[in-house]
């Protein structure tokens, strides 16, 4: 975000607050699918949206030294297209990435 131009600058950070909030879901699921499996480390996410801030598509890829299930993969994906970001114009991609750690 930081070497991004300032008005993409600003409209991550739009998005990284309405965003960040959501992380909770993704964890909760992480929790449930670690008691299954041994799943554990970082994925790397970007978030495409469509015109009214809904994500219209979800890229996921993991990080090298990580290993997560299709099955988490799969919900993870299906949690994300959910999420929204109001919106009145088109939005930028946005992305981020998240580290899993069993407790």
């Amino acid at each position: 975000i930081e070497s991004a131009e300032p008005a993409d600058r600003n409209a991550a950070m739009n998005i990284r607050q309405y965003i960040e909030p959501n992380f909770g879901q993704l964890h909760d699921l992480f929790a449930q699918e670690s008691q299954l499996r041994n799943i554990y480390g970082s994925i790397q996410i970007t978030l495409y949206f469509r015109e009214d801030g809904r994500v219209e598509a979800v890229n996921l890829e993991e990080r090298a030294g990580s290993f997560f299930t299709e099955s988490f993969k799969i919900r993870a994906i299906e949690i994300m297209r959910q999420w929204r970001v109001p919106t009145t114009r088109q939005l930028p991609a946005y992305s981020f990435q998240i580290r899993f750690v069993r407790s």
